[in-house]
């Protein structure tokens, strides 16, 4: 299987200024280290895309 590499948790969900809903990775001090996306769709799609870490750790324990 390939190793994908992916921006790590925690993400978390922001509203900017044009009252777009936008995913930023946080440094562990608390300091905005960069957006992963801007959501347009919604806040439940928004937090569903910030779960994704989490989500994916979990899948990857399920296989083993």
């Amino acid at each position: 299987m390939n190793e994908f590499k992916h921006t790590p948790g925690p993400w978390n969900i922001y509203f900017n200024s044009q009252d777009n809903i936008v995913i930023r990775k946080m440094f562990a001090d608390g300091q905005e280290a960069h957006s992963i996306a801007v959501c347009y769709s919604g806040f439940a799609n928004a937090r569903l895309i910030a779960a994704a870490p989490e989500l994916l750790e979990a899948l990857q324990n399920m296989i083993q």
